[in-house]
């Protein structure tokens, strides 16, 4: 307390970067809990929440993947390569997108000691009415209200008023599948490159020689991990291609909310989920930035045979029907007594009814697992008035317009008489049941009369050749994007032109 006001600071400063941005990234999480009254604060129950409540809300904020690329890459674009020149700094950027990503892999690591906050399958806002919404968690049983009210009673127990949703684990892709594998060389590099990431990859089709296995991949001179190996390589120098494919159903993909990738793994590896990079660790280089084949990886991890290290990532990259998952594993160094990588892929199966949105509400949902409680997480769903389709608050020619462009795109979404379709029957619902007018009232004054012909000849866009540049107030009354001869026939014979 060394304001004297009854807060602790943390410091000395100087001593923050010790050790940071190397080595193993999943190391020494809670740094000194031990020491002194710091380990003490951890035996308090509502401590760990809040402490569970700040991370959390810094992880979808300011320490959030993209965020941490943002501020690094806006450091690197200030400084600029001159800078780093004047001061001999070798391999700037590279070092930049290493610290990146030690930094993201450090704060998954992180995650996984508290319980998962929920996620929703939307992310709140104007919606149309009768919306559906599922929520969930990695793991635990989600607790929610739908008055915005913490769910989490003062004596740590759910209200009685919080309904529970119950998540079920269901695997994707076991231990043990059936896998492609390659030990490239400078060769091999030279003739695919990256391309057998990509789930169409032709495996040989380069001239490479692919054996057939089951995972874990590697081996092990001291015995280790030898009831993990099932597919002993011998020896590997720096790299092993892993190529694992597998099948979802369309039942399984509707019926997954969330996906992760649980790994056994040393030393370090490059995961790719059809062609797409979900995670990275004790590898060179940023997301997205191919690993050399002749590079080993950047720190040592050893394995622990009963625990799988798990890695989430944003977006679903599963998709129905045939579906790869792609390694890079990376050994430490060509001396090395073992290497292994054994990944699964595992799903959670939401077990409830989707929550319809039929007027404002406002949902706060917490996970509990084991005792304990993730953060918060609050999502506000505004249903959206019938015919207000970008969510203003009122109904207006954009709204015409909007519809309109749907309709040419068969963009589903604003099937207004929800019929389960999108057509001319949605557009007279909007024009005249909505806003109460006829077709060619472009000033919206419910009049079609010669001001609206004034108005639309004045904007200058009747076939002016410059395609879908028309909207409703410019003269495009049959929704094709233009302002000719057709609308103005169409307009009057809806027979509402009044002299």
């Amino acid at each position: 307390d060394p304001n004297g006001d009854g807060k602790l600071r943390f410091g000395p400063i100087w001593d923050a970067d010790l050790g940071s941005y190397t080595g193993d990234a999943a190391n020494e999480l809670m740094r000194r809990k031990d020491r002194l009254w710091y380990g003490k604060l951890f035996e308090d129950p509502e401590f760990v929440l809040r402490y569970t409540e700040r991370w959390q809300q810094w992880r979808r904020t300011v320490l959030s993947d993209s965020n941490i690329e943002q501020v690094i890459d806006g450091f690197y674009e200030k400084i600029g390569d001159d800078a780093a020149a004047r001061d001999r700094v070798r391999n700037w950027r590279s070092r930049l997108d290493r610290m990146g990503s030690w930094l993201k892999e450090r704060a998954n690591a992180i995650d996984q000691l508290f319980v998962p906050a929920p996620e929703f399958s939307h992310p709140g806002g104007v919606v149309p009415p009768g919306f559906k919404v599922k929520v969930g968690a990695e793991r635990g049983a989600v607790f929610l209200t739908l008055d915005g009210t913490d769910p989490r009673g003062p004596d740590g127990n759910p209200v009685p008023t919080a309904q529970k949703i119950e998540n079920t684990i269901v695997p994707v892709l076991p231990v043990g599948a059936t896998a492609s594998i390659l030990i490239p060389d400078d060769t091999v590099d030279a003739q695919i490159g990256t391309s057998w990431v990509q789930p169409d990859f032709v495996e040989g089709a380069g001239g490479e020689t692919w054996i057939s296995g089951a995972t874990g991949v590697g081996y092990d001179r001291r015995g280790r991990l030898t009831d993990l190996i099932q597919t002993d390589l011998g020896d590997v120098d720096y790299s092993v291609y892993i190529r694992i494919p597998f099948d979802v159903s369309e039942q399984q993909l509707t019926r997954l909310q969330f996906i992760s990738l649980e790994m056994q793994y040393d030393d370090g590896f490059v995961a790719y989920l059809n062609g797409e990079e979900i995670a990275r660790v004790n590898a060179p280089g940023g997301i997205g930035q191919p690993v050399p084949v002749g590079v080993n990886s950047t720190a040592t991890h050893r394995v622990t045979t009963d625990e799988f290290d798990p890695f989430t990532w944003e977006g679903n990259r599963i998709k129905e029907g045939r579906n790869v998952l792609a390694i890079q594993g990376l050994n430490w160094k060509r001396t090395d007594s073992d290497m292994i990588i054994r990944p699964r892929l595992v799903g959670v199966q939401v077990d409830s009814t989707a929550i319809t949105i039929d007027e404002p509400t406002r949902i706060l949902a917490r996970t509990q697992a084991d005792g304990e409680w993730s953060g918060p997480t609050a999502v506000e769903f505004l249903p959206r008035i019938d015919g207000d389709l970008n969510g203003d608050g009122q109904i207006s020619a954009d709204d015409v317009d909007r519809l309109c462009k749907a309709i040419r795109e068969n963009d589903s979404q604003f099937d207004l008489t929800r019929d389960g379709q999108l057509d001319r029957a949605d557009l007279d619902f909007l024009v005249t049941e909505q806003l109460g007018t006829t077709y060619g009232d472009a000033n919206l004054d419910r009049v079609f009369d010669s001001s609206d012909l004034v108005r639309v000849f004045t904007a200058g866009q009747y076939d002016d050749g410059i395609e879908g540049n028309s909207s409703w107030a410019t003269g495009d009354w049959n929704c094709d994007g233009e302002f000719d001869s057709a609308d103005l026939v169409f307009a009057f014979q809806q027979g509402g032109y009044a002299d």
